[in-house]
């Protein structure tokens, strides 16, 4: 599964998972490979990236599904036409995960 696919899919996952992508590449894109765990408790207390090796070898960090599902909403509150297409939305899932920020086709 890939970063694309998770998001097309993200409603099927429990809001409280989390994503993973493939770092195999320094580049994030759509198509990154992609995981979604639910972390237990105590991972949820531990370093990210030491649950990342332990559950998913090679892969890091991206989102909390909570936040792509956050995004979607907001992302159609902003738009009278509706919500996003799978690929605007993850695009801008992953420039939120790389800069802490919404892209401008955000707000627009």
């Amino acid at each position: 599964m890939n970063l694309y696919d998770v998001v097309e899919k993200i409603e099927s996952f429990d809001e409280e998972a989390t994503i993973f992508f493939d770092t195999e590449t320094n580049d994030i894109s759509p198509q990154s490979e992609a995981e979604v765990i639910y972390l237990s408790d105590e991972e949820l207390k531990e370093d990210i990236s030491f649950v990342a090796k332990k559950r998913c070898k090679g892969k890091r960090y991206f989102l909390e599904v909570s936040v792509v599902l956050e995004l979607n909403e907001d992302w159609t509150s902003n738009h009278d036409w509706g919500g996003p297409t799978t690929l605007q939305l993850v695009n801008c899932c992953i420039h939120y995960a790389s800069f802490d920020s919404c892209p401008s086709e955000f707000f627009n």
